[in-house]
């Protein structure tokens, strides 16, 4: 049977997270081993060389996919996954780990499976990653909440090397497409706030039939144990 490669990604970040946590000895009052480490891995693979950047090739025409940026020192790799909804909603969903070379390349290969990937240079990805978040802002999204601690990975990129331009929703309105992951009271709130910001005829809106988003981040059926 064949990994769900975001659900693997995710389980290795939840241990990779506790094992750290565990390892620490000295913080704060107040403050978590957890949070310590997290600033320091994102301070720490901010530096790291860049290794690789992939983009859904048909990521516009299907609105939803996985924009992955990675850094890499020496056997370890440090990627950041953002599900990026290009209709209106941004990034759906990020996370920021750190794995073996091994396990970077099983978990690229396993989203190969599910999404035509091309590699594209880290400029192009992170524009486009950050496009969507102002897009969605604008009409009254935020990012996912580990959004901010993922896009550590971008450290020092320079979007304003590439002069690409990206035109987000569907024929020049917002469109939102649901997936079975959102709740019925989550699709009224984003029809809601579409309606709101611009107006009952200016977006499009579909129930959809497939979400290839990670899933709850507080899904039970994910084993996080430490084996």
């Amino acid at each position: 049977m064949t990994l769900d490669p975001r659900r693997m990604a995710k389980k290795l970040a939840r241990k990779a997270a506790k094992r750290k946590a565990r390892l620490g000895k000295k913080h704060r009052p107040g403050q978590s081993r957890g949070s310590i480490w997290t600033a320091m891995l994102q301070g720490q693979v901010a530096a790291w060389p860049l290794h690789e950047s992939y983009v859904p090739k048909n990521l516009f025409e299907v609105g939803l996919g996985d924009v992955i940026i990675s850094r890499r020192s020496g056997s370890q790799v440090a990627l950041g996954v953002f599900l990026v909804d290009t209709g209106c909603l941004g990034v759906k969903n990020a996370l920021l780990s750190v794995v073996s070379l091994q396990e970077y390349e099983n978990m690229v290969n396993h989203f190969r499976e599910r999404e035509p990937l091309v590699a594209v240079k880290p400029e192009y990805a992170r524009k486009l990653i950050e496009a969507a978040v102002k897009y969605a802002a604008d009409l009254g999204f935020e990012p996912h909440r580990d959004y901010q601690s993922a896009r550590a990975v971008f450290g020092a990129i320079d979007a304003g090397l590439c002069d690409s331009t990206f035109e987000f929703g569907r024929d020049g309105k917002p469109f939102y497409c649901s997936g079975p992951s959102e709740s019925p009271a989550r699709r009224e709130q984003i029809v809601d706030i579409l309606t709101k910001r611009c107006g009952p005829d200016q977006f499009h809106f579909i129930v959809g039939v497939g979400d290839s988003s990670f899933g709850d981040p507080d899904d039970d059926e994910i084993d996080d144990s430490d084996d």
